[in-house]
């Protein structure tokens, strides 16, 4: 699509004389990559549909996932199989190898592919899953509230967390109200 328009502007300026018919191939390529087009097989978004928190975003291409910045331009020179993306605040949640770490908005790894599975951090914590059952971590990559439930959302900037237990062998839902930010 943007090719056929660039290719109309290249025409427009050697009709006008702007450009020189020499110039065809040279000023059809600088233009395409002025104007690049990316398109990518998937984009990593949050739970509430923004793909670009920290001005970050996982992008798959080539079958595998890259971090981008807003402008295009990749951060660091990892890749990975799957993403969360960023919060606010604090390190995204990314897999290698079946296992999942955590990198910062720079691209590098923080915390290594230790874990089952992982939600991207916030408020300081990350829910994480070791042998099938979830607890959290702090940004040193600290087990502060040991694996024992089914799942657990995220934090709340009040120290709120939902937490689905097993009770009378039903799964139900349960709020933590922790004390850590007072």
């Amino acid at each position: 699509m943007i090719y056929e328009s660039i290719k109309k502007l290249v025409q427009y300026g050697i009709n006008t004389g702007l450009t020189p018919e020499s110039e065809r191939i040279y000023t059809t390529n600088l233009l395409l990559d002025l104007f690049k087009e990316d398109s990518y097989e998937d984009v990593i978004i949050d739970l509430y549909g923004f793909c670009s928190s920290q001005k970050r975003i996982f992008v798959k291409k080539d079958g595998v996932y890259h971090l981008i910045n807003t402008k295009g331009k990749e951060e660091g020179n990892l890749t990975f199989e799957d993403a969360r993306a960023f919060t606010e605040d604090g390190y995204a949640a990314v897999c290698k190898d079946g296992k999942w770490g955590f990198v910062n908005s720079d691209g590098e790894l923080v915390i290594d592919y230790t874990y089952e599975e992982a939600e991207s951090f916030q408020n300081g914590f990350a829910s994480v899953a070791v042998d099938g059952k979830w607890g959290y971590i702090n940004e040193e990559g600290t087990m502060v509230i040991q694996p024992e439930f089914l799942k657990a959302t995220h934090i709340s900037e009040k120290g709120t967390a939902a937490v689905m237990t097993e009770q009378q062998g039903e799964a139900v839902w349960k709020l933590l109200q922790l004390n850590l930010f007072q």
